[in-house]
């Protein structure tokens, strides 16, 4: 798994609608999410933490209020919880330091993927990766809940509006762990994409609950609640990121609920359950429900070769491929974005250093020679965009090549 979405699929974490001015979201830009942790440094001072404001909440308040929000998701998700679950509020640098104690466990990951995005011209030769997602879960994250140690920590001091939606988000994460265990370490060295179809699934539902929690409430609490979302979102400085990383780290949440919707509608509530325990297998099932009914496999890509000590290798897949073609300043008509990723078939990433260079090959096929034409299409039209990637064709498939000089990978910061 090269794209940073699968590193991640695993640190699920609340992240409030990322845009730049005058963008509408993209379709994965809202995430609350569930985060297992990160890391004790302190996030740079560039990530603002902003916090709904309000009045100060005792613990018996608030074990009140959580007694109510689970009762809810309770019956929203037709499950009962199994215990209750503690819900902590912190503030300020507690909130930080809970976030990121653990983010280290995944530096090497990390900074391998670092790689690949640098050997595409996707991350500036100088940047720290590591750093980035720093930056981006720092300021943008509002709550989390580790399945692993089964906490659940809210940003703020207070029950605003928008803290309680998050903490129904939550709530739903702790309610699915306790019967379907989202703490799913086989996952973590797959190179395909189940964990990023599982967190999908993990991150649709918890939208879906949230969203019918504040279709319930009065107007004055939505508006007060999309208020403070847009002001925790003002504290961050967009600009400072690349934008397929925030696509990317997005895309579970609103992508994911459209899929949850979607086989929902197919086959009753009772679906998610199913999904959670057989879990879409790649991206392309996501962004298309009917192949995940289908079960319809990837094409098995034999992995190109490296001219030199691999790094990583792995599938890329069809989430990979839409951020690709349709965020930054891509060069990409979007209809021939669209008609790429729906004919996606399947593909193979490797990557290596050569000296400080970092370079990266991709195969990638269609499902119908057709199909694959139509990848050609977008990627040469992507590549004019490019100083480095060169399209091919070797053997019937597309082949990527990339070497951006300068990138030397970072090394992970402990």
């Amino acid at each position: 798994m090269l794209a940073i979405g699968a590193v991640l699929a695993l640190l699920a974490a609340t992240i409030v609608v990322i845009t730049r001015d005058g963008d509408d979201p993209p379709p994965a830009a809202a995430p609350t999410t569930t985060a297992p942790g990160g890391q004790d440094d302190q996030p740079p001072s560039s990530a603002p933490t902003t916090e709904p404001a309000g009045p100060p909440l005792s613990q018996d308040e608030l074990e009140v209020l959580v007694e109510e929000l689970q009762a809810f998701v309770a019956e929203a998700r037709g499950l009962e919880f199994l215990e209750p679950v503690e819900v902590e509020l912190a503030d300020g640098d507690a909130f930080q330091s809970r976030l990121l104690e653990d983010f280290e466990e995944d530096a090497d990951q990390i900074a391998d993927v670092e790689v690949f995005y640098k050997a595409l011209g996707l991350l500036d030769p100088g940047a720290d990766l590591l750093e980035e997602l720093r930056a981006i879960y720092s300021a943008g994250v509002l709550g989390f809940y580790d399945p692993e140690t089964n906490e659940l920590v809210v940003r703020g001091a207070s029950l605003t509006p928008y803290v309680r939606k998050t903490i129904v988000h939550e709530l739903v994460h702790a309610l699915d762990d306790q019967h379907f265990e989202l703490d799913r370490e086989e996952y973590e060295d797959r190179k395909d994409e189940i964990a990023t179809g599982f967190t999908a699934v993990v991150e649709g539902n918890a939208r879906r609950i949230e969203q019918l929690w504040i279709d319930e409430q009065p107007e004055d609490v939505q508006e007060q609640a999309a208020a403070e979302e847009r002001a925790f979102a003002d504290g961050i400085d967009v600009d400072a990121f690349p934008e397929i990383l925030l696509f990317e780290i997005g895309a579970p949440y609103e992508l994911g609920k459209i899929f949850v919707d979607a086989i929902i509608g197919e086959r009753g509530d009772r679906a998610v359950d199913a999904a959670l325990e057989d879990p879409p297998t790649t991206s392309e099932q996501v962004l298309f429900p009917p192949l995940y009914s289908e079960r319809q496999p990837r094409v098995e890509v034999p992995p190109p070769p490296a001219d030199g000590e691999v790094v990583d290798d792995g599938v890329v897949g069809t989430l990979f491929w839409f951020g690709l073609f349709t965020t930054g300043d891509t060069t990409v008509p979007p209809q021939d974005a669209f008609a790429a990723i729906q004919g996606w078939g399947g593909d193979w990433a490797v990557t290596w250093m050569d000296g400080d260079a970092a370079c990266a090959r991709i195969d990638v096929v269609g499902d119908t020679q057709e199909d694959t034409d139509e990848l050609e299409d977008a990627l040469r039209a992507w590549a004019e965009g490019s100083a480095a990637a060169q399209i091919s064709i070797v053997d019937e498939r597309v082949r990527v090549d990339s070497c951006v000089d300068g990138a030397g990978a970072t090394p992970p910061q402990v």
